[in-house]
């Protein structure tokens, strides 16, 4: 059963594909008064030892559609 996104919620998921420092260590969501916003979040070493998590809250993004190359007609008549 999936859960179902209500306001005043949030979750992060562990980013498995990071492949570098500057993407975040976890991604998600959250919903607040009606809207959908991404999340991403780094763990960060503070100057006394501790760890922290750095959010970052931004619009949603759309998935990009997948750009198709165009046709090469390289053929002689």
């Amino acid at each position: 059963m999936a859960y179902e996104k209500s306001d005043d919620t949030a979750f992060l998921f562990r980013n498995e594909k990071k492949e570098k420092d500057a993407q975040p260590d976890y991604t998600g969501w959250v919903k607040y008064d009606g809207k959908e916003r991404r999340l991403a979040a780094w763990v960060k070493d503070m100057r006394d030892g501790s760890k922290a998590l750095s959010i970052k809250i931004s619009d949603k993004q759309e998935p990009k559609p997948q750009q198709r190359s165009a046709p090469t007609d390289d053929i002689p008549f």
